[in-house]
């Protein structure tokens, strides 16, 4: 899987507000990658600036 596709699937978990654990190894890149996605899902599920694309995140070169 892909660190947009992580992000992606985390972002949905966090517009959920599903309460579920992370589904990837504590500490690993997936769980890393994955958390940033929720975090930005749960922001934009209760009203906060958000980004709303993994690329959104980082810098292009």
């Amino acid at each position: 899987m892909s660190d947009e596709e992580l992000w992606m699937e985390g972002f949905k978990a966090g517009e959920a507000l599903d309460g579920l654990p992370c589904p990837h190894e504590p500490g690993s890149h997936e769980a890393w990658i994955w958390q940033r996605g929720r975090i930005e899902g749960a922001s934009k599920r209760i009203g906060y600036s958000h980004a709303t694309e993994y690329l959104a995140q980082h810098n292009k070169k």
